[in-house]
């Protein structure tokens, strides 16, 4: 039981550390225009963490 509150705890700040990137690199394409740059930037993040994700669920 105690492991399950853990891993939950760790996924929670895994999420809140992702949101805090992505809104990161939302306001640095808006303040530099480049919205192609930031949507590239984002997709690129969104498979690298896909694959993490995938491999965690694995060892887990």
């Amino acid at each position: 039981m105690s492991s399950i509150i853990k891993k939950g705890r760790i996924f929670i700040l895994w999420v809140l550390t992702h949101l805090l990137f992505f809104g990161t690199l939302i306001i640095f394409g808006k303040v530099t225009n480049n919205t192609n740059l930031s949507a590239f930037y984002l997709v690129f993040i969104a498979r690298k963490i896909a694959k993490r994700r995938i491999l965690l669920e694995g060892c887990i």
